[in-house]
């Protein structure tokens, strides 16, 4: 979203949420050495992951911009 709604005209905001998780049968493989794109120890739980992500980028001067991140 850009900044026009508070006299901002060049700022941007932006919020994101994703959801993902791993089954106990895909945890089982990569404990007993399997690999694929969550190479580890092979200390997974079979647990849902929930990511909360805002930000916003102020345009201070021409192409210098100040960006600030927030993720939970």
């Amino acid at each position: 979203m850009h900044g026009s709604a508070w006299h901002r005209a060049q700022d941007v905001f932006g919020a994101g949420f994703a959801s993902s998780w791993i089954s106990s049968t895909h945890a089982q493989y990569l404990k007993l050495g399997g690999v694929d794109g969550f190479i580890g120890d092979g200390a997974l739980n079979a647990a849902s992951e929930r990511v909360v992500e805002a930000f916003y980028s102020l345009d201070l001067y021409r192409s210098l911009w100040l960006s600030l991140d927030y993720q939970h």
